[in-house]
């Protein structure tokens, strides 16, 4: 409903609230601040629950979803891959401990 109505005048509510979430994502990530280092430790546990080596959020979240315990991170997660999104992270990849393991 545009804003002379009484709405809010927004395209899509979805895409509006993922643009919010992953402007605050980017923000945040990465850096020494209390939520900086929530974000962190979300994204490295969201990285444990799906037992992979790279940044979680690049996998294909129709089919790893199951796996993770619904949460922000994952909400984001699944809104990013259902619009398209390419978020590139700075995101350490965790090296395997011995010569041919394989992620779950």
């Amino acid at each position: 409903i545009p804003s002379q109505y009484g709405g809010f005048a927004l395209k899509s509510l979805t895409s509006e609230a993922t643009a919010e979430a992953l402007n605050m994502f980017l923000q945040h990530y990465g850096t020494d601040s209390t939520l900086g280092v929530y974000l962190t430790a979300t994204l490295e546990n969201l990285q444990l629950e799906l037992g992979v080596t790279g940044c979680p959020l690049t996998y294909d979240f129709s089919i790893w979803e199951t796996l993770a315990t619904d949460s922000w991170i994952k909400s984001v997660w699944e809104r990013i891959f259902h619009l398209g999104i390419d978020l590139q992270v700075d995101y350490k990849v965790l090296a395997l401990p011995r010569v041919n393991d394989e992620c779950i």
